[in-house]
Formats: C-alpha cells, structure tokens, sequence
C-alpha cells in the first residue's frame, strides 16, 4: 500500500468552524441564495444522470431551522428527484422494529436524494436524553451506526450530514453545496446562548451539547472511497 492510500481524510470539527460569519444584508442573503440554489439544482441534475444516490441529515435541537433550511435546499430542485422524511416518535409499528429499519426503507433509488429532517443520530442523541432508549442501547447504537453508514458508503451511497443548535439560513446551503459533491460529511454548529433560556431548558441544552459531543467523538465521519 502507497503512502497516499494511507493518507486520511481531513476530518471538519466543531472548533474548525468559522463561528464569525455573518450575511450583510438582506439583498446579499438573496443573492447568495439564489446562486447557492442554482448549485444545488446543479448537483440535483448530475445525481440523476449519474445514477448516484444521495443522503442529507438535518439532526440537531429543536426550532433549529432544520425545516426552513430544507425548504431553501430543494426550492429550485425538480420534486421528482428528492423526497424528505420528517422523522418523528415512531409508531407503534415501528417501534416493535429494529429502529434503524424505518431509515433503510427510506433509503434512495438510484438518481435521486433522500433528505431527512432528524435522523438515526436522535438514538444518541434526544432518544438519550429523554431516556427512550436505555443505556445499553444508545451505548452500542454508536457501533451499529458506524457500520450501517459504512455498509451505504461501501456501496457508492454518498451521506451529507448537518447537526446543530442554529443551521444559518445561507450557511447551511453553502456548507451543503461544499459538501455535496464529496462523501460523507459532518457540520456541528455550537449551543445558543444558554443565560438567555429558563433553568429547565438550560439543563436540556447542556444534555444535549454533552450528547453531541461525544457523538462527534464516537461516529465516523471519514469520507466515502
């Protein structure tokens, strides 16, 4: 083996990313929008003559922009080619399941994008926290995610994942675009701030920041051969 296969993949972190930007004004924000999106429809396009199959992850806390986010991502895509899956408490059929059953029926054809707003990562992270899942099964979920993502990966499936407490409207697309045209990726964007929220919602913050993190230390984020 050459010394260039054995090179790694740079790995994005949370301290990696640029907390100070900011959009101008609104004519700017229109405008990055609008290019971001004809990238984006660009990409869209190329998934399906290239018979790729994409998956997007929106995870992170609620009211985060997951779903205004979404709306701005596909606005100018072709509805044929995508479909978004708002993961929710599973029903009771699905809660008498394997829990990572329901995302592999959701899993897209050839040429065409699954986006989900939450994803498998709420096992380590909101399943955790509220303590629907017991220890043992957020505990070996790291495992099993890393091997269910490498079986997707393996076979050409190309994974973009965004997680955070604030997914900025123009910045999210960008990172998406960036991300996009690579394999499997990883943004994480920090908690807001905490003095401004009442005590109970502090503590949930801080559960979930802490759920985040070791997250990000215990799933892999290389990217796709």
């Amino acid at each position: 083996m050459n010394k260039k296969s054995q090179t790694k993949e740079p790995i994005l972190r949370l301290q990696d990313v640029d907390l100070d930007q900011a959009i101008a004004s609104e004519k700017s924000y229109r405008k990055q929008l609008d290019k971001l999106q004809d990238k984006l429809t660009d990409l869209a396009i190329a998934c399906y003559h290239n018979k790729h199959q994409i998956v997007i992850l929106l995870e992170g806390w609620d009211a985060a922009g997951k779903g205004g986010s979404i709306r701005r991502m596909v606005e100018k895509i072709d509805p044929r080619s995508y479909h978004v899956y708002p993961i929710s408490k599973p029903n009771p059929a699905e809660a008498e399941e394997y829990y990572l059953q329901r995302f592999w029926r959701r899993m897209p054809p050839k040429g065409h994008i699954s986006i989900f707003d939450r994803s498998w990562y709420g096992r380590v992270l909101v399943e955790r926290l509220e303590g629907f899942a017991s220890e043992s099964q957020w505990q070996r979920a790291y495992d099993e995610i890393n091997h269910f993502e490498k079986m997707l990966t393996d076979d050409g499936m190309v994974i973009v994942k965004l997680c955070g407490k604030g997914i900025d409207r123009v910045l999210g697309i960008d990172l998406l675009v960036r991300e996009g045209a690579a394999s499997t990726g990883s943004i994480c964007f920090p908690a807001s701030n905490q003095a401004q929220l009442p005590k109970e919602e502090r503590e949930e913050e801080k559960g979930m920041f802490h759920n985040a993190l070791e997250m990000m230390a215990r799933i892999s984020f290389r990217k796709a051969r």
